[in-house]
């Protein structure tokens, strides 16, 4: 096979799940030879063939550094150059302030553009990963995609709604939105313009011909209902893939030993990136969940180790709340799950979470809500439990059960295990869109 030349575009190589895959793919791509270059809006590793493209956060440090030279030339008395710096500050800001005041979700992002035009080779192939975040802009996909073989591989709601990345139980993105019920749904709009929003995107896939993936088949009906359908050439469901050298089952008491965690303890484990600021994370059911069950007397030591967000160590009536933050480091994040024996996963929406395919593939059950795609990773009684959203009481009784019966716990756990081990595996992930690759590019020759 003659190596590929691939251009993928995500919102920033390190962050949360999404921009993690995105990454790991195109990592995946380059240490099978092809030419993969990974363009952000943000870049937080040092990967060289990661690519930073100008964030928002650089348009705004721009007009900042117009504004202090058009003070300096006022200084010197060049006012007519003072008055022009000022214009160029103020319109760069302006118009995106304008523009989030109306509502209106902001493509103007000629980087992503001007990316593929400076681009050493021409891309046979572009993919692109989430694309809001205000580093893409979502017109170029009309004119791309019929020069260029592009593929898309969903994460989350936000191509096909009026401006919200999970739609939260609403229905609204089904018959073209407006009358919002959550406009400060990430990503946020301060008025309600999701119909004009819907609308805009809409007519930009009426005029494009995308290869979309997901990872879940609950996300790609979706997709097939939506106003992306018209623009549909291929469609897969391609699972993710994580790290099996990194996440499997380990020695518990030495990972316990390095987070000084009592042996003799049970270790329940919840992780959510950004902790209570996650939206998509329900911490008020788990904080009730963790109150119940702090209420019972237990005949061991109960400690919920909480991941994403940083705090004291707190007691919650017999049981402990251990808060530690967000780490990017994946091996210390393993050490987490070796460390505990069982994990939940409270969401109020979700796609295909991989701190559930990582905490199987380390040998915990999982109680997790069944929303999004989880169901998909999560076999009732076999792997987990699955609860109601925002079923305190349910999550309570599936957490509890798992505590006082050991023997469930280690079924479950193996079963988890060997279902990570054959099903999520990295490189069944990187052969899959590898072998897509193959047959995009066949079909346009």
């Amino acid at each position: 096979m003659k190596p590929y030349r691939i251009a993928c575009f995500s919102t920033s190589d390190q962050a949360g799940g999404a921009e993690r895959i995105a990454s790991l793919l195109h990592l995946g791509m380059r240490a099978r030879g092809h030419k993969s270059t990974l363009f952000v809006g943000q870049k937080r590793g040092d990967d060289v063939g990661t690519v930073e493209l100008l964030p928002r956060q650089a348009h705004r440090r721009l007009a900042r550094s117009l504004l202090e030279s058009s003070r300096r030339l006022a200084i010197d008395g060049r006012a007519p150059s003072s008055l022009v710096a000022r214009k160029l500050a103020r319109l760069l800001e302006i118009d995106r302030w304008a523009k989030w005041k109306m509502g209106l979700e902001d493509f103007a992002y000629p980087e992503s553009r001007l990316a593929l035009d400076a681009f050493p080779f021409r891309p046979q192939l572009v993919h692109g990963h989430n694309l809001h975040g205000g580093y893409f802009d979502l017109r170029d996909l009309s004119r791309l995609s019929w020069h260029i073989p592009t593929v898309l591989t969903l994460h989350d709601e936000w191509l096909y709604t009026g401006h919200c990345a999970y739609t939260l139980g609403c229905q609204r993105w089904r018959i073209g939105c407006g009358e919002c019920p959550s406009l400060a749904t990430y990503p946020a709009v301060s008025r309600d313009a999701t119909r004009y929003n819907l609308r805009r995107k809409g007519s930009i896939y009426r005029k494009s011909h995308l290869h979309v993936a997901t990872p879940s088949h609950w996300l790609m009906e979706r997709v097939e209902s939506s106003i992306l359908a018209p623009a549909l050439q291929q469609r897969r469901v391609i699972p993710y893939g994580i790290e099996l050298s990194v996440f499997h089952p380990g020695d518990r008491q030495a990972a316990r030993q390095r987070l000084g965690i009592p042996a003799g303890a049970l270790v329940v484990l919840y992780l959510a990136n950004r902790g209570r600021a996650n939206p998509f994370k329900d911490f008020e059911t788990m904080e009730a969940a963790i109150a119940s069950i702090g209420s019972r007397r237990w005949d061991c030591e109960i400690i919920f180790l909480c991941v994403g967000e940083a705090g004291p160590t707190a007691s919650v009536g017999s049981a402990k709340v251990i808060s530690l933050g967000y780490t990017a480091a994946r091996e210390e994040v393993a050490g987490y799950y070796q460390a505990a024996d069982l994990f939940v996963h409270a969401a109020k929406a979700d796609n295909f979470p991989l701190t559930i395919m990582e905490a199987m593939a380390c040998g915990l059950p999982v109680v997790a809500t069944a929303v999004g795609g989880i169901p998909e990773q999560v076999e009732e009684g076999q792997t987990g439990w699955l609860v109601p959203l925002r079923d305190v009481e349910a999550l309570v009784t599936r957490v509890s059960q798992l505590i006082e019966q050991p023997a469930v716990r280690q079924t479950m756990g193996r079963a988890a295990a060997e279902k990570a081990l054959t099903t999520y595996a990295l490189e069944r992930m990187v052969s899959s869109y590898e072998d897509w690759y193959t047959e995009i590019l066949d079909q346009e020759r």
